[in-house]
């Protein structure tokens, strides 16, 4: 029983995705106001597909970044990233229990504290340099809970996918002294 039909298209990104049709069962001419409605119809459905999209986006940024995040836990090496002015952006898990280890209670937001660790000092020392360009591999041996653990520390500047800056410090420590075990 349509007797009158009025096609308005959704367009997006160039292409036409489809139509919002408006249809009456007497035939007769679409006016002005008309036209208009089913022109702002059709971009107002548009804006509402592409708001979807992007909450759709969002969340699964969301989930790789908690992947990522859970990757970066799993690790048995430290990482950590700081801002330019050092202030911690990311840190994992085992970078935590390090820093734990030796009584410290850094965490993400915080400044670098270049005097309460090994890893902190070489950092903050050699950031200028890292923040330069260049890629700095030291080897620090420190001792925590009765063991000397030898760090082999990376600093070196990265670029996130939305553009910011941050410096990635990436550690892997190895056991080089264990304490001696109670003979009784």
């Amino acid at each position: 029983g349509v007797q009158a039909m009025l096609d308005a298209p959704l367009f997006r990104g160039g292409l036409m995705i489809g139509v919002v049709c408006f249809e009456d069962e007497a035939q007769r001419p679409w006016d002005e106001p008309e036209v208009t409605y089913a022109q702002a119809a059709s971009e107002t459905f548009v804006r509402i597909i592409e708001s979807l999209d992007g909450l759709h986006l969002v969340q699964q940024l969301a989930a790789l970044n908690a992947e990522l995040q859970a990757s970066i836990d799993r690790s048995d090496e430290w990482v950590l990233t700081l801002d330019h002015d050092l202030r911690v952006s990311v840190v994992n898990r085992p970078f935590i229990a390090f820093w734990r280890s030796i009584n410290l209670s850094t965490s993400v937001g915080d400044p670098i504290v270049p005097s309460l660790c090994p890893v902190s000092a070489l950092v903050a020392a050699e950031a200028k340099r890292a923040w330069a360009g260049d890629q700095i591999t030291r080897q620090v041996t420190i001792g925590t809970s009765g063991q000397r653990r030898q760090l082999t520390v990376s600093i070196h500047p990265v670029t996130t996918a939305r553009g910011v800056e941050r410096l990635l410090v990436h550690v892997a420590a190895r056991v080089i002294e264990a304490p001696a075990p109670i003979v009784v």
